[in-house]
């Protein structure tokens, strides 16, 4: 791992939240039901029409007791509070600091590919990539970056609960970028619960519902049960490792994944 990606002897991981068209809903779900103190900074990158200053802050403030804060130049971001892309410049996080830049001709970039690359880069396995709903693939690439960096990546997943428009969490799907495959709410679980996701990522290979919400390559591994069912997997990491698995009831199966 390297310095940048550390950041300091007390690391916290770092989620990068993309969503377009249908997102506000989406992110809406993805934040009402988040902790307090997630121990973890968010980041949400939308597409926005050059000119228009976004309102997506005062929405947000509405369905979480998080603070959320309009993304700024040069600005350090800490622990449990939600950074928000207000304008349509193109997002980078550099040493733990957010970069705002004008773009001359910004149809030819996809900000949500070139952010979640730079928190790659910047924070390695303490990255997180959420892909929520929103048409075209914007993101794929990015959450590709996080992957090969050794961090979490999760997609909104496309069944009854939405997305609205599912263009971006389906390609990123279909590119193999992604770890989980979740309704925006349950993603919000499998986020703040997790402290590294490297950690977390390779519970998650050892874990799967019974829904099959897991990738593929999962669903034969030992399940957890789902709602008000107590854990059964021998690898989770609520409570102390042991054989028969942590005991502990849980209200959803994505709690079986909190490292802390």
């Amino acid at each position: 791992m390297t310095r940048s990606s550390r950041g300091a002897d007390n690391p916290f991981a770092v989620v990068g939240v993309g969503a377009s068209a249908g997102g506000v809903e989406a992110l809406q779900a993805f934040f009402s039901p988040m902790p307090p103190e997630p121990g973890m900074a968010f980041i949400v990158v939308t597409h926005l029409g050059q000119g228009y200053e976004s309102a997506l802050p005062q929405i947000l403030s509405r369905s979480t007791k998080l603070p959320i804060i309009p993304a700024r130049h040069g600005e350090a971001i800490e622990p449990n509070r939600v950074y928000v892309l207000v304008s349509d410049s193109v997002p980078t996080l550099r040493r733990g600091k957010l970069h705002l830049r004008q773009s001359p001709n910004r149809h030819q970039y996809n900000p949500i590919d070139v952010f979640l690359a730079s928190l790659a880069e910047d924070r390695g396995e303490y990255s997180v990539a959420v892909i929520l709903s929103g048409t075209g693939h914007d993101g794929t690439l990015g959450a590709k970056a996080i992957k090969e960096k050794g961090g979490l990546t999760i997609a909104q997943q496309t069944d009854h609960t939405a997305p609205r428009y599912p263009d971006m969490p389906d390609n990123a799907m279909a590119s193999g970028a992604i770890d989980l495959k979740l309704p925006a709410p349950a993603a919000t679980g499998e986020a703040s619960a997790t402290k590294s996701p490297m950690r977390a990522k390779r519970s998650a290979t050892s874990c799967a519902t019974s829904s099959g919400t897991i990738s593929p390559a999962t669903r034969n591994a030992p399940s957890c049960a789902a709602s008000s069912a107590a854990c059964r997997c021998s690898n989770c990491a609520i409570s102390k490792i042991t054989s028969s698995g942590c005991g502990r009831t849980v209200r959803r199966w994505s709690s079986c994944f909190m490292i802390f």
